[in-house]
């Protein structure tokens, strides 16, 4: 079930992207004064680790628990379990860096509504996958509990990777 709901996720998100972009202004008609960082190459940083990182998740993930219908196990664990990390400290950098930009009501010339919405909703799912997985290491809920741990943690990854679908795809054109 979770395998055919992915796709159809993933599916629509494309379509998703690909009807906002139509429907946003070229660059060079965005409203408003060039958004300016204080420090760009740090910016430019967190965001490539991030972005990346969190690529290299959905793809673990995708081939491991999606098309092959199993766990992560052997290298493809290690791997996800590594950029794991680095999601976190790519999305501090972020929330530290660009938080402003992201903020709704800001002009920006760089990021569009429909851009703003998924990077918060990318944020708020990326927390409660660390906040899952977390969890799923304490034992105070038994094996119901980590089931349940488990399928919070599908779903959140399922939002984070849809809302980055849509992210990139609603960019405006450069």
């Amino acid at each position: 079930m979770f395998r055919a709901l992915t796709i159809l996720a993933v599916v629509l998100a494309v379509i998703i992207a690909v009807a906002a972009r139509r429907m946003i202004a070229p660059a060079g008609a965005a409203a408003g004064t060039p958004d300016r960082s204080r420090f760009p190459r740090l910016e430019a940083l967190a965001a490539f680790v991030f972005w990346l990182s969190l690529i290299a998740l959905g793809a673990t993930a995708f081939l491991g628990a999606t098309l092959r219908g199993c766990g992560l196990t052997g290298y493809l664990i290690l791997i996800h379990v590594g950029c794991g990390a680095t999601v976190a400290a790519g999305l501090v950098g972020l929330l530290v860096l660009r938080a402003e930009q992201y903020r709704f009501g800001s002009v920006s010339a760089r990021f569009t509504e429909v851009q703003k919405a998924c990077f918060w909703i990318v944020a708020a799912s990326v927390l409660v996958l660390m906040s899952s997985i977390l969890f799923s290491m304490l034992r105070i809920t038994g094996t119901d509990g980590q089931r349940l741990v488990v399928e919070v943690h599908r779903y959140a990854a399922l939002a984070a990777l849809v809302a980055s679908i849509v992210y990139f795809g609603s960019g405006r054109g450069r």
